[in-house]
């Protein structure tokens, strides 16, 4: 109707273009009426093209594929994490060399502790050691019966020092001493031994002249008793002859004893030259098997001390930025095993850790392909990038009691990805969000799953 009344209101044209007007007004004018006749028409156009876009939907929902994936927030974290830095036993704070977000390199001494007792405790230590080690050397010449000593390498490289020195002296002095000491026995052990054996030469020779002396007398008794009993002699000259005899035999008895006397003494003293050196060597050696345990428990104590001491200089991990420093005051005490500052190390390559929810976790595995997003960038508010999940933590992790028990899943930045990501710098404990990717489903099994989910939970429970 409304076509119909702006036709009637159009102004009527004149001449020539009245005559052209006038034939398209009344055809027109017919269409018009033939559309009044028949209003279903626009409606069935209208309902096909209807029916046609909720086939394309269904058509499209039903084979179109979508991305399937867990969802999951994550933070962006150095490959390595952070290095704590910690202190064994604590102590007072002395000195303090870094502050926070200061760059430092590996090994670099970023803070003191007061090391007076470390200091005395590893003096201790290095007295006590040096010497077991120097009377173990001094003990193990002696046994070797070397002319000099033989100091051991540790005591020979700290010559220099003035503790180290003093040992090396006194147990030089030792030795020569204690050698000199063991020389005079022998010494005088010897000259009584030369001196009994000149002692058995005279008391041989005696014996060997008593006995020439006897033999003779007896050849002559026995001549002087055949002399005497015929009476060519006296009787008081055979008498004479017989004592003789006699006494010749009893000093050669007598000579005989003392000799054999003689040659025991020289025994015994053979055997006491040989006592007196297995004494001095016996002593070395049970001394030098006490001695080397000694100097290996204080070698032990002395590397402990050593330690100690070191570790009153705390140092760098690694290179990186100084983060989170706990100790601010000059003579405050750290506790032991208490975190003093973390260093998150430089260079390293950047992962995210990913928290799946638990039951999440059947559909993840290592390999996925996963889509970053961030929400940090100014240029570009959401920035998505590609990712892969490296691994998948084996059990739950609940390390912050303000957040649920998760799966760990560490998720790295595939090459395609840092393309993506430009000039952009990643940071250590940015915010993202990651989606692993898990597969592909339509749009209709989407709007479907939760309904068959729901309706198998709902006859499980009738």
């Amino acid at each position: 109707m409304a076509m119909l009344k702006k036709v009637f209101e159009q102004p009527a044209p004149s001449g020539k273009e009245t005559t052209d007007a006038g034939l398209m007004g009344e055809a027109e004018l017919r269409r018009v009426t033939a559309d009044i006749g028949n209003p279903g028409r626009p409606i069935r156009w209208g309902a096909w093209l209807l029916a046609l876009g909720f086939c394309g939907f269904i058509v499209w929902a039903v084979t179109a594929p979508l991305d399937e994936g867990v969802p999951a927030p994550a933070t962006v974290m150095v490959d390595t994490k952070r290095q704590t830095v910690q202190h064994l036993t604590g102590g007072l704070v002395r000195e303090i060399l870094v502050r926070e977000a200061q760059r430092v390199k590996a090994g670099d001494v970023v803070m003191r502790l007061d090391d007076n007792v470390a200091k005395a405790n590893y003096q201790a230590a290095r007295q006590q050691y040096f010497s077991a080690r120097a009377q173990e050397s001094r003990l193990e010449a002696e046994r070797k019966g070397a002319a000099q000593i033989v100091f051991h390498p540790d005591l020979l490289a700290a010559r220099e020092d003035s503790i180290a020195a003093e040992y090396i002296s006194v147990h030089r002095q030792v030795f020569l001493s204690r050698r000199a000491a063991l020389q005079g026995q022998q010494s005088i052990l010897e000259q009584t031994h030369k001196a009994t054996q000149e002692t058995l030469r005279g008391l041989t020779a005696q014996l060997e002249g008593k006995q020439a002396q006897l033999k003779l007398v007896s050849v002559q008794l026995a001549g002087t008793r055949e002399l005497a009993k015929e009476g060519y002699l006296p009787r008081n000259r055979w008498f004479d002859e017989e004592r003789l005899a006699a006494d010749l035999t009893a000093s050669v008895g007598d000579l005989t004893a003392n000799i054999a006397r003689t040659r025991n003494s020289l025994l015994e003293l053979e055997l006491r030259i040989v006592q007196l050196k297995r004494e001095f060597l016996r002593d070395a050696e049970t001394q030098l098997a006490e001695t080397t345990r000694d100097a290996q428990v204080a070698g032990e104590r002395l590397r402990a001390a050593r330690e100690e001491l070191a570790r009153t200089e705390i140092r760098s991990p690694a290179d990186g930025f100084v983060v989170g420093l706990a100790a601010h005051t000059v003579g405050g005490v750290i506790a032991p095993g208490a975190r003093i500052m973390d260093v998150v190390p430089e260079g390293v390559p950047l992962t995210l850790e990913a928290r799946v929810e638990p039951h999440l976790v059947d559909r993840i595995h290592a390999d996925l392909p996963a889509d970053i997003r961030f929400h940090t960038f100014v240029d570009i508010p959401n920035l998505v990038i590609d990712g892969r999940v490296m691994s998948v933590s084996a059990d739950l992790v609940a390390d912050q009691p303000n957040i649920p028990p998760y799966y760990l899943a560490r998720v790295a930045v595939t090459p395609q990805g840092m393309k993506d990501l430009g000039q952009r710098q990643l940071q250590p404990g940015m915010p993202a969000e990651v989606v692993i990717k898990t597969g592909e489903r339509t749009l209709m099994m989407y709007l479907i799953k939760p309904l068959i989910r729901r309706v198998s939970s709902s006859f499980r429970e009738g």
